[in-house]
């Protein structure tokens, strides 16, 4: 059985620091706070009673409750799509036109795996700009790791929203507080 996994990639993560940052973590804590998730790498690595994901940026944390609710739908939309130069700019002008819903959240999973270092960047008119990888494609997760990955997100809270407010509502005695701010 596979282990979870983060399911983006993500500039800045810190995947590879997490056998570190996994120290600092026990079972003795009663939430596990990330007010600038990203990846969550430390989260998809960690088993918490209660989490909460936030992050400023509303189609990261659409894409996660769509994974959370229809893993299977956003996987098989995503790797329908071939990955070569010309789908991947036809792609990304899709996604810069869609309001919401389980299309965009797949969108985002496509373009995530094959944008430039997994970056995440818009233009002054909230745009997706990222160009193509090229050479250093990503492949995806296989279906059941991609599944067992979204099914860690049950029992997180995710929001969208300033850092401060996360904090200022969700920060309790005994909470995980784990902040990389970009």
């Amino acid at each position: 059985m596979p282990e979870r996994r983060p399911i983006i990639r993500w500039a800045g993560s810190k995947r590879a620091s997490i056998g570190k940052l996994k120290n600092y973590w026990n079972d003795s804590f009663d939430c596990y706070i990330e007010p600038f998730c990203g990846s969550a790498a430390l989260f998809f690595s960690i088993d918490a009673k209660k989490s909460v994901l936030s992050d400023l940026n509303k189609d990261l944390i659409s894409f996660y409750r769509n994974c959370r609710r229809q893993p299977k739908k956003v996987w098989q939309i995503a790797t329908s799509i071939p990955v070569s130069c010309e789908a991947y700019y036809e792609t990304r002008s899709e996604y810069n036109v869609i309001n919401k819903g389980i299309r965009k959240s797949a969108l985002f999973y496509y373009l995530n795996r094959n944008c430039f270092n997994g970056i995440y960047r818009t233009n002054k008119s909230g745009n997706f700009n990222v160009p193509f990888s090229g050479k250093n494609i990503y492949k995806f997760q296989s279906l059941d790791q991609f599944k067992l990955s979204c099914s860690h997100l049950h029992n997180a809270e995710l929001k969208s929203g300033d850092f401060m407010k996360t904090l200022q509502n969700s920060v309790e005695e005994n909470s995980f507080v784990f902040m990389d701010p970009p």
